[in-house]
């Protein structure tokens, strides 16, 4: 999606985008619709007749302190929390309409749809009759959404902006940013309330969490650095390629709070790192380890396994590079022999 509307803001085109929210997801498919589905996708029999011995059936009861309601039979959706539901749900969605001028993204019950034009009336059209489209499919397959919490936003760098969409004749205002997958994305794409949230989110945790990874904490380096990786460091590392492409100084003002905690995790006399120790405590700087995230998710195919290896380890010693470190006299770059001499590995490195 982020590449989409980017690829736009380059070829300076617009981008108009709806995200629409499905009222109780997994709580209203359609159980008979579902069973349908699975038998177009030519699933077999046995298959189908398993999965609704499973789904139908099923009943429930309300307590309230000490007293239960009468068992109630559940007409509709599939089991939250199970290892199928997700599946159930992916498969009673993945015929959703679909429209030649515009694109659509989706993840479990999280929608957007996406029309860019070079014109904003070509832009708007396009949106509106996949709208009109989607309402009708919606209303087929007995899928509900909550029109008033919907929300568009026009990517731009205009002021102006079109009338807005509409969806069952309701008017979707334009908003200024939105929130899909956990990242905020505004209207202008420079992530500064993403940024902000970031830092919000990191600090706190940073406060809890000091009691255990503070220099006065009583635990080992080993285990301090482990709750960092498993509780502190997601929250900057969430979605990085997504925002890899911001304003350099939102970035580095990552790598500052982060650094907040890497100066407690080694406190030694003299203010002098061992080089080999600092390796493996120092975490790294914010657009490094995004980049070589981003590449772990994008180069998982075709090329032979010794170059992604180069390239892997090209990347790591990049991270460990651009951290914040008193380097002593020992060579800090230790790639190998073979990757330096590599034309393909040079390659990349000058591409980055």
């Amino acid at each position: 999606m982020v590449e989409h509307i980017r690829d736009g803001f380059c070829n300076k085109i617009d981008t108009a985008a709806v995200f629409i929210d499905i009222a109780k997801a997994f709580d209203r498919v359609w159980i008979d619709g579902l069973l349908y589905k699975m038998h177009k996708l030519k699933i077999t029999r046995k298959l189908i007749l398993l999965l609704q011995s499973y789904l139908k059936g099923r009943s429930f009861v309300v307590r309230v302190g000490k007293e239960l309601s009468t068992p109630r039979l559940t007409e509709a959706g599939v089991v939250q929390g199970s290892r199928l539901g997700p599946h159930c749900f992916n498969i009673f969605i993945n015929d959703i309409c679909q429209m030649p001028d515009t694109e659509i993204c989706l993840f479990a019950d999280d929608t957007a749809i996406l029309s860019s034009g070079a014109t904003a009336e070509a832009t708007m059209t396009s949106l509106n009759n996949h709208l009109t489209e989607l309402g009708r499919w919606l209303i087929k397959w007995k899928i509900k959404v909550n029109s008033d919490k919907c929300q568009a936003v026009y990517f731009s760098r205009k002021q102006s902006l079109p009338p807005p969409p509409k969806i069952f004749r309701r008017v979707i205002p334009w908003r200024e940013e939105t929130k899909y997958l956990g990242i905020t994305l505004d209207k202008k794409l420079t992530f500064k309330s993403h940024f902000a949230k970031i830092k919000s989110d990191f600090k706190q945790a940073r406060a809890q969490l000091k009691p255990l990874i503070g220099k006065d904490s009583k635990l080992s380096l080993d285990t301090r650095l482990l709750i960092y990786k498993s509780l502190l460091r997601p929250l900057i590392s969430y979605a990085c390629p997504v925002w890899l492409a911001a304003a350099n100084n939102y970035i580095k003002s990552l790598d500052r709070a982060q650094n907040h905690v890497n100066h407690e995790f080694i406190k030694l006399s003299g203010a002098i790192y061992d080089l080999k120790i600092t390796k493996e405590v120092r975490t790294a700087a914010t657009s490094a380890r995004a980049k070589y995230l981003q590449y772990l998710e994008s180069e998982r195919s075709k090329e032979k396994t010794e170059t992604k290896q180069l390239k892997r380890k090209a990347l790591e010693e990049e991270m460990f590079l651009q951290t914040d470190v008193h380097q002593t006299n020992e060579k800090a770059n230790d790639l190998a022999n073979e990757a330096e001499k590599s034309k393909d590995i040079n390659l990349f490195i000058q591409s980055q």
